[in-house]
């Protein structure tokens, strides 16, 4: 702002130099001056520069003056070939050249001066700040309300089938193990009277089994070894200890 204030106060003071007649005349009476003078336009601040020999000259007259072509009443004369005048003001100046055959010849100009042009910023003009209003929160007021709740959808109907359900088969139940008992004693294997009465035991003292001569021999460890028994032998050992084996588990049953 402050710089396009300082070149505007700068081209006031040095402005546009204008030369009259330019660029194919000069201040005379062969270049066509009105022509010249429309063709311009002077603002404030710009000088015009008169070019010219003698016997010519430059002479600011008034307008009534100007259109008369009269000298006798001057506001300014000059005669050094080369002046320069400054357009300080706004408004109409009138100049006329001091021979009066060469200003009814045409050696006279009109120059009218403009107010030189407003400033104008390339930037636009700062917007003021406006401190932000502070929102307070409203004692009176209630609080807004919690949007409501979406209640979830409702789970699906059971699907039930047409067909009854099918009954797992039955479980075996366990196969009981029935209890051995022992014969009872109308079945008890009959025994001999006498493998009887060497079997039961007395009152008084323990049973005396006699052993038969064959096994009290196998069984004495000081007998030399005997030779092994016949067929006969062996039928008869069989049956004589498998009885034997009967009746003590017998007795030991009915012991308990």
């Amino acid at each position: 702002m402050s710089f396009a204030i300082a070149a505007l106060l700068f081209e006031m003071a040095i402005g546009e130099t204008y030369i009259v007649g330019s660029p194919n005349g000069s201040w005379d009476e062969n270049t066509n001056l009105q022509s010249w003078i429309k063709s311009q336009k002077f603002r404030v601040g710009d000088n015009i520069n008169f070019q010219y020999g003698p016997p010519h000259s430059v002479v600011e007259v008034t307008e009534a003056d100007y259109n008369s072509c009269q000298t006798s009443n001057p506001v300014q004369g000059y005669t050094n070939g080369n002046t320069m005048i400054r357009l300080s003001s706004p408004g109409k100046r009138y100049f006329i050249c001091g021979v009066t055959s060469h200003c009814t010849g045409g050696m006279k100009i009109e120059v009218d001066t403009v107010p030189a042009a407003p400033i104008t910023s390339s930037t636009p003009p700062a917007t003021p700040l406006t401190p932000p209003v502070p929102t307070f929160a409203n004692p009176l007021m209630p609080p807004s309300p919690a949007p409501p709740l979406t209640p979830l959808p409702p789970p699906p109907p059971p699907v039930f089938s047409s067909q009854p359900p099918t009954a797992a088969p039955p479980q075996p139940s366990p196969t009981a193990t029935p209890a051995v008992l022992p014969p009872a004693p109308s079945e008890a294997p009959s025994v001999s009277p006498d493998l009887r009465n060497a079997m039961v035991p007395s009152t008084n003292q323990p049973p005396i089994v006699e052993t038969p001569e064959f096994l009290s021999d196998m069984l004495s460890p000081s007998s030399p070894p005997r030779p092994p028994l016949s067929s006969a032998n062996k039928e008869h050992f069989h049956h004589l200890i498998l009885p034997m084996g009967l009746g003590f588990g017998l007795a030991m049953i009915l012991g308990f």
